[in-house]
Formats: structure tokens, sequence, C-alpha cells
């Protein structure tokens, strides 16, 4: 089976101690859309909402092996740090890098799947997922809780977050 997750993070008050962030992840599986989203508290930024969204998203189908994984995001950090920089940063084991709290279970997880690709979408350009990504990860950065359930959308807001 294939699945289409498209992932996006949103902030308040980016690179200052009081910001927050949302995230989301909007997935197709059998002909129906379903989201998660939430918020995480200050000190939070943009880029930890992006990332959230995709380790969100790995952590609810690492179960599914067989399972084809593809992940839609605009940011080009998160997309460009599983695609590329990875490598180097284990080289380097990680030193300096930013958000390792978040990446060091992402990559678990990436690993752990091992049939995940994610692939970067512009933002904002009429892509339908990654504007219902977009629409949610700022529900999630106000911290609205949606518990709307219809025959094709479940909508639910989690606030499970740790660090």
């Amino acid at each position: 089976m294939k699945i289409e997750i498209y992932t996006d993070g949103s902030s308040m008050h980016n690179g200052k101690d009081n910001c927050y962030a949302g995230w989301a992840a909007v997935f197709y599986l059998n002909g129906k859309e379903y989201v998660r989203y939430g918020h995480l508290p200050a000190k939070s930024s943009n880029n930890k909402g992006e990332i959230y969204g995709v380790l969100y998203a790995m952590n609810m189908f690492k179960a599914k092996k067989d399972w084809q994984i593809q992940i839609y995001s605009d940011s080009q950090y998160v997309v460009k740090a599983i695609n590329e920089w990875r490598r180097g940063w284990e080289q380097r084991h990680y030193c300096d890098v930013k958000n390792m709290e978040l990446f060091g279970p992402l990559f678990d997880a990436w690993d752990q799947h091992g049939n995940a690709k994610i692939s970067w979408v512009k933002g904002h350009k009429g892509n339908i997922g990654n504007e219902e990504a977009d629409k949610y990860a700022g529900m999630g950065l106000r911290n609205i809780e949606n518990n709307l359930t219809t025959d094709t959308l479940d909508v639910k807001i989690c606030n499970d977050i740790v660090f």
C-alpha cells in the first residue's frame, strides 16, 4: 500500500523566547483525508513545527513496514536534513546540529520503517494537501480543537507532545 502525507509547521514570534508553533500531518488513505495537528509550547520555532509534523507522521506508520510512505513538505530544511545533510551530520557525531531532540527520534523512526521518501513541495501554490496541512498547522499554532468526524474526514488535535 502507498500513502501520501503532507506535513507543515507554523509559528508565532519565531526566533524569540516566547515563540510557539503548530504542526500538521494530512494523509490520504482509501480515498479519505485524515488530519492530525497540534501545538508546541514556547520555546519552539517554525522549524520545530515542520520537523514535528514529519516525526508524527512517521510514528503513525513506522510499524507498517510494507507500506510505501511518501511525505511532502514545504520545508527545505526538513527535506534536505533527511535527504542530504544527515550523513554528514552523522560523520560529525551530530555536533552543533540544531533541533536534534526532534531529528534524533525522526531519524530513528525513518530507519525503523525503511520504506519512506520525502519530497519538497512549493508552499502556498494551490497544492491541496499542502494547503490543508498549512491550514491545520495554523489551527495547531492557535491550539484550536476540531474533533470533526465524518465519512470523509477525521480531524484530531494531538497534544501529546513531549520533548
